[in-house]
Order: C-alpha cells, then sequence, then structure tokens
C-alpha cells in the first residue's frame, strides 16, 4: 500500500509534473497551486476567472479525478495521476472524507518545495480581487490567512496590526485554505514534520488545519509566520461577523475565502454578495440544482442501503 511519503516521492519523479511545474513557475519560481476533484468544479472555474482577471498565469491544478483534469485542461495547466486520484462529489465538513481529503494537498506542495519551487496555495473556494504578490514583499517563511472568524481586539488591531495578540497567542488561528511559503530550508523542515503527522494520522477524524498548528505550537521557532491582514485578506466568518465591511474596505479587499461557510450553495452566494462571482449566473444556478439533487438522491440511497 502506498503512503502519502510514496505519493511525494513520485511526484517529484514524474517527468510530466517536474516539467508542468518549470512551466508554469513565474520568475521568481513562484507557483499557485490549486488541489480539487469533481465536487468543486464550479467553485475552481470561479476561481481560474478570478486569477485570469487579474493577470496571474502561474497556476497549476493538481486534479484528483480524470473528470475535473479533462473538463478544466483548457482553461489551465492541469496535472493528473491515478496516484492521487479521489473520485469523489461535493463534501462538506461533516463528511468523514473531506478530512481524507484535505490532507492530499499537502502531498504536491510538498514535492514542489522539495524541487525549488515557492507556493501560494489556495482552497477552491476562494476569489482574488487584486494581485496577492505585493504583498508578499517581506522575508517570512510562510505568509498565511488568519484562521478565526472575527478580531478579538479590534483597537489592537488597529494599532498593532495584528489580530489576535502576539505571535504565540495566535499560532491556533492559521488558515491552512490560503497560505504562501517560500522554498527554505526552515519551511521545508516545518511542512515535512507536518506531513508525517498527517501520514501517522491519515485515517484518523483529524483536520489538516489542526495538524500544522499543532506543529507549530510545539517548536515555533522552527519556521518565521507571518499572518495576512484579515481585512485585507478576509475569510467567509470575518466578512460575515463584522461591519467593517464598508464599501471602502471591500474596494481594498486582495481576496476572499469562503470558509466558515458550509455547502456549496452557501459558498456560492456569499462569493456573489461580495462581488467575487464571475460565473453565469444562469450556468451557475442550473449546476447547483443538478448538485443538490444529485447530493440528495445519494444519501437517500445510503439511507436506503442502511436499512437493507
Amino acid at each position: 500500500m502506498e503512503t502519502l511519503t510514496d505519493k511525494v516521492q513520485f511526484l517529484k519523479k514524474d517527468q510530466q509534473f517536474v516539467r508542468i511545474a518549470d512551466e508554469v513557475s513565474s520568475d521568481n519560481g513562484d507557483i499557485i497551486l490549486i488541489i480539487a476533484n469533481k465536487g468543486v468544479q464550479l467553485l475552481v472555474e470561479n476561481l481560474l476567472k478570478s486569477l485570469e482577471n487579474i493577470g496571474l498565469k502561474n497556476v497549476l491544478l493538481v486534479a484528483l479525478d480524470e473528470q475535473i483534469h479533462s473538463s478544466l485542461e483548457s482553461k489551465c495547466i492541469t496535472f493528473y495521476s491515478d496516484i492521487l486520484d479521489s473520485s469523489v462529489g461535493y463534501l462538506s465538513q461533516n463528511d468523514y472524507e473531506f478530512y481524507l481529503l484535505t490532507k492530499y494537498k499537502f502531498i504536491p506542495l510538498l514535492a514542489l518545495l522539495e524541487l525549488g519551487y515557492n507556493v501560494l496555495f489556495t482552497d477552491a473556494d476562494v476569489a482574488l480581487f487584486q494581485n496577492p504578490f505585493p504583498y508578499l514583499s517581506g522575508d517570512a517563511d510562510v505568509v498565511i490567512q488568519y484562521g478565526q472568524g472575527e478580531i478579538t481586539n479590534y483597537e489592537e488591531y488597529m494599532q498593532t496590526g495584528q489580530p489576535m495578540g502576539d505571535m504565540g497567542d495566535r499560532y491556533q488561528f492559521m488558515c491552512t485554505g490560503f497560505f504562501y511559503t517560500r522554498r527554505t530550508h526552515s519551511a521545508i523542515i516545518f511542512f515535512q514534520e507536518v506531513f508525517k503527522v498527517l501520514e501517522s494520522k491519515y485515517l484518523e477524524h483529524s483536520h489538516d488545519q489542526d495538524i500544522l498548528n499543532e506543529v507549530y505550537k510545539k517548536n515555533p521557532s522552527i519556521i518565521s509566520v507571518e499572518v495576512f491582514d484579515p481585512l485585507v485578506f478576509p475569510n467567509g466568518g470575518i466578512f460575515k461577523s463584522t461591519s467593517l465591511f464598508n464599501n471602502q474596505v471591500k474596494s481594498t479587499m486582495v481576496m476572499l475565502h469562503a470558509n466558515y461557510y458550509t455547502g456549496l450553495k452557501s459558498k456560492v452566494e456569499l462569493l456573489y454578495e461580495a462581488g467575487g462571482w464571475y460565473l453565469s449566473p444562469f450556468r451557475s444556478f442550473f449546476i447547483l440544482i443538478l448538485k443538490l439533487r444529485l447530493r440528495k438522491f445519494l444519501q437517500k440511497v445510503k439511507g436506503l442501503n442502511k436499512l437493507l
């Protein structure tokens, strides 16, 4: 049985993967990494459109099934291998398979880091409004999105730019849905440590974000970390839980991450409300209805199987 480590080594030796990484990387060695299966295709298409709107082309989509690979290979550079196949539909955070799938992001991430690239990883439920790279001018090993759904001390945040005290207080608030990691030795060692824990807990009902924060908490000196300004790089919780998002603040947003929203429909609605939905509303509505009906049908089938 192949381990997660085996999959990393496979990617590093796969000539197609190595060639594609070299092809898409920017002059600075930056790659925007997206990992997705067919269940989030609608969100990925919107994300790709937002990247296209701001002129970013250094994008690599690692497809976790043949369907999303064949559907999107004409829209961006995609890589697919059956060694990474995970042919499941849309998963909510209540689904056991969701926790298995989230751990897959670290396979191509670690492979790219060890091959010498900087990686901006983004979840599918993100829309970008501006180029994020000008906000990465520092030298921190990792720059990561703030994970908590509120700014606990707004006055302190306005004075210090830190949403939750000093870094020691913030370790549990790093969000693995949007982050940038440089190809430093410290970053590679850190993600190798994260990967070891992921592999040991692969079949457990554990979230990759919790594991990353755990590893950092045990040894915060292992890497230097910066947290994106939560009003410039907001998550869904902050966007909806604060009255700070007036039109002026909205105009300065670099991105929005629709986490804190469960279900495809609610994520699409949030991005639409924020002005970050770029696909045809008629097509989006049609696909959403089909997906929701299919999901309800599959849930009924599961229920019937339990009765038989």
